[in-house]
């Protein structure tokens, strides 16, 4: 299960990300929406991603589904507000939050506690599945 500070314990989180208009990020899932949404006068300048997983792929018609076909993936994606953003941008945003929330948890586990204390994030590994 996430837990999404303000709004408690989800199933899974939403694929949202909150990024400033420099390209930093603010939020992730429902905390990434609910930013955006409070925060008005910003809209024009923040770049919220909402099911940006989804929207790295192009779209493609397939006439026939056991035919191997190329799969296209979109080198920018678009904001909510309509600003375009490289798509690597989006994804090391959202890769170096999930990162940092992986360090903390693995900090504060019992079971890693003692291991821990000899780990360092680059003694991770990361498997990602879209």
């Amino acid at each position: 299960e996430w837990n999404s500070g303000k709004y408690g314990m989800a199933d899974k989180t939403k694929t949202i990300i909150l990024l400033d208009e420099n390209r930093e990020f603010l939020a992730f899932g429902e905390d990434a929406k609910n930013n955006y949404m409070t925060t008005p006068k910003k809209k024009d300048e923040y770049l919220l991603f909402e099911k940006f997983k989804m929207s790295l792929f192009a779209d493609t018609d397939t006439a026939d589904e056991d035919e191997k076909e190329e799969v296209n993936i979109r080198d920018t994606l678009t904001a909510t507000n309509g600003k375009r953003v490289p798509s690597s941008i989006v994804f090391i945003a959202a890769f170096t939050y999930l990162q940092e929330q992986a360090h903390k948890y693995l900090k504060r586990c019992k079971l890693t506690k003692t291991l821990f204390k000899s780990l360092t994030p680059s003694d991770y590994q990361w498997i990602i599945s879209v």
